[in-house]
């Protein structure tokens, strides 16, 4: 889900539905937004203003990896 996190900052946060707990926070400075899941739901590619330009990202679903697919 893509949440409204201050002025100007949008961020995405996965959220487990059973229990309503955090999965994950993609958390930068700007906006981040348009999240879309792999076919095999391991991924997230998403719209990041992180590196100062609108860029694709993607994240793996537990976090641990997250990169720059456009510059």
């Amino acid at each position: 889900m893509t949440v409204q996190r201050g002025k100007g900052e949008v961020g995405i946060e996965l959220v487990e539905v059973a229990t309503g707990r955090q999965v994950l926070s993609l958390d930068s400075v700007g906006v981040d937004e348009t999240p879309a899941f792999s076919p095999d739901g391991r991924w997230i590619v998403y719209a990041s203003a992180a590196s100062g330009d609108v860029d694709l990202w993607l994240s793996s679903t537990d976090g641990a990896v997250r990169r720059q697919l456009t510059t």
